[in-house]
């Protein structure tokens, strides 16, 4: 309806100002009664969803522009587990994959912690994607397979802080994982596994 809006509550307040006024001789009162005539016809008349409404600094769009990519992310890492020979390192990445699944259900729930996990999303889930395609690429070599072991370790680490990111969007608290997760990426570095160039 638009602008019409103004115009049908235009009118009705009109005629309800001159219905009372005729009914009642009181000027006033046949005025209040046109402007809330005419309030009430654009209140209910009023364009709908034209506001975006933000939940914890992130617009209705960007929460579901991160719950998207996120989950293109994590379509990559099923992928992997279709592919990866090592059972333990597949299956601990079908768990990790799980935990994820669980975050972004309870983003699309609760989006006030859309902010939150879209934080958490944005540095640990392309870490992770890198990290299991080159581990896929050595395994695939056949060389260095001594780095199983070291991906298993890591892989329980992820899906430890993962678990945790889960738990604190049920309890709503923020919790700070950065120091954690930073102690994990230079330990990834150390073993060669990723480089600084992986984060850009």
């Amino acid at each position: 309806m638009g602008n019409n809006r103004f115009i049908w509550g235009g009118l009705a307040g009109g005629l309800a100002a001159v219905a009372v006024w005729f009914f009642s001789d009181s000027l006033i009162i046949a005025l209040i009664c046109g402007t809330a005539a005419f309030a009430l016809l654009a209140l209910v008349f009023r364009p709908r969803g034209s506001i975006e409404v933000t939940s914890g600094g992130i617009t209705g769009s960007r929460a579901r522009d991160a719950i998207a990519e996120a989950e293109t992310q994590v379509k990559e890492l099923r992928s992997y587990t279709a592919v990866i020979n090592n059972v333990q390192i597949r299956n601990k990445l079908a768990g990790v994959c799980e935990t994820i699944r669980r975050i972004l259900d309870t983003m699309r729930e609760k989006p006030e912690d859309v902010s939150v996990a879209n934080n958490f999303f944005n540095y640990y889930l392309p870490v992770l994607v890198k990290l299991i395609g080159q581990y896929r690429r050595i395994e695939v070599s056949g060389t260095n397979k001594h780095h199983a072991e070291t991906v298993l370790n890591y892989l329980g680490d992820i899906e430890t802080a993962m678990q945790k990111q889960l738990s604190n969007l049920f309890e709503d608290d923020i919790f700070d994982m950065s120091a954690e997760i930073k102690s994990m990426t230079t330990s990834m570095k150390s073993e060669g596994l990723l480089s600084d160039g992986d984060f850009k």
